[in-house]
């Protein structure tokens, strides 16, 4: 009784498979997570005045 040749390049290509959806998973959070206080913390500081003291020397 012979066993069935394990097909090793299938096996790879579902790990790159699953690596690269996890890789796009994770970037997908980071986007989501950054993007949240990134728009609430640019609004405050582009409203805010800039206060450019110049002080002349006697």
């Amino acid at each position: 009784m012979s066993l069935a040749k394990p097909n090793y390049r299938h096996q790879k290509k579902q790990k790159e498979l699953a690596r690269k959806t996890r890789h796009a998973e994770k970037l997908k959070r980071r986007l989501e997570r950054d993007d949240a206080p990134a728009a609430d913390g640019a609004e405050l500081q582009s409203t805010a005045p800039e206060d450019t003291v110049i002080e002349s020397k006697p």
